[in-house]
């Protein structure tokens, strides 16, 4: 027979989350060169702004890491409870493949970005546990809380555009600033 499992207090679920943040890696995907391979630069002048903001969108128990493919290697070999990826025109492709890889690896996978979200969902739904349709900055804390809790809607769909005004800061010092600016 099995011990009795201890009951959690919330003190001793903050103290678990402290030992064991939920871990997300927010992925930019790079482009595919005309062979199908991904493009690697030294440098990213303009990166996207989506995974800066996203970071400063997740919840603060949640430990969050950027990658900017086109300049940083992926840590497929690190544990992450959620991977999520922006898709922008045919990058979609490539955050396909990305999203595979990590779903192989029994990891949860959110896709949003422009890609994913005009074209027909069930297409991403194809490689990923759940969608994103829209700008995700105001809903970002609900999906990171669903994940959390092991039950993401398989489709979250924005319906009004995001006041500018009311959001966070970026979170600019996720950047790797090294190869990034």
């Amino acid at each position: 027979m099995h011990p009795a499992l201890p009951t959690l207090s919330k003190t001793n679920v903050s103290d678990e989350v402290k030992r064991n943040p939920f871990r997300i890696l927010l992925i930019a995907p790079t482009a595919l060169d005309y062979t199908g391979r991904p493009i690697k630069e030294r440098r990213l002048h303009l990166p996207c702004l989506t995974l800066p903001a996203l970071g400063a969108a997740t919840p603060g128990d949640a430990e969050v890491r950027l990658i900017y493919e086109t300049v940083e290697d992926i840590p497929y070999d690190q544990h992450w409870d959620m991977v999520g990826l922006t898709g922008m025109g045919s990058g979609i492709v490539r955050a396909w493949q990305i999203a595979d890889e990590f779903r192989n690896r029994s990891t949860r996978v959110v896709i949003g970005g422009i890609a994913a979200s005009i074209s027909d969902p069930e297409w991403t739904l194809e490689h990923c546990d759940a969608v994103v349709c829209g700008e995700a900055d105001e809903i970002w804390r609900e999906v990171v809380q669903d994940a959390q809790r092991g039950c993401l809607k398989r489709i979250y769909r924005v319906e009004r555009l995001p006041d500018i005004g009311a959001l966070s800061e970026p979170r600019y010092d996720l950047m790797n600033r090294r190869r990034i600016g």
